[in-house]
């Protein structure tokens, strides 16, 4: 084995992993521009969820948006967006359609 060579890499490695990030970054900032209107807020009373939710649900997911384009704290931002979405699986679907229960009401 050479002591001096190096293992080139793909560029299409960086291509790809930033590519991914950004559609997911602009994705979460498209859909979080509605939520800074105050009418969402009435969304979120109607799914028993608290309004004062509002603000901090925005900012998580446009400021998410463009960290995970930048590539700014990406880890922090993934895990907070696990938690962002699986509250509405959670809440708005509930547990048993999730695991394949009955589908009534």
């Amino acid at each position: 084995m050479l002591m001096g060579t190096t293992i080139k890499e793909n560029i299409l490695y960086y291509i790809t992993h930033w590519g991914i990030r950004a559609s997911i970054g602009a994705i979460f900032i498209f859909h979080s521009i509605k939520k800074f209107d105050p009418s969402w807020q009435t969304w979120l009373v109607s799914n028993d969820l608290p309004a004062e939710l509002q603000m901090p649900i925005a900012l998580a997911e446009f400021l998410g948006g463009i960290f995970l384009i930048s590539g700014i704290f990406t880890r922090i931002t993934g895990a907070i967006f696990s938690v962002i979405l699986l509250v509405p699986i959670f809440k708005i679907k509930g547990l048993d359609k999730f695991a394949g229960g009955s589908f009534t009401g």
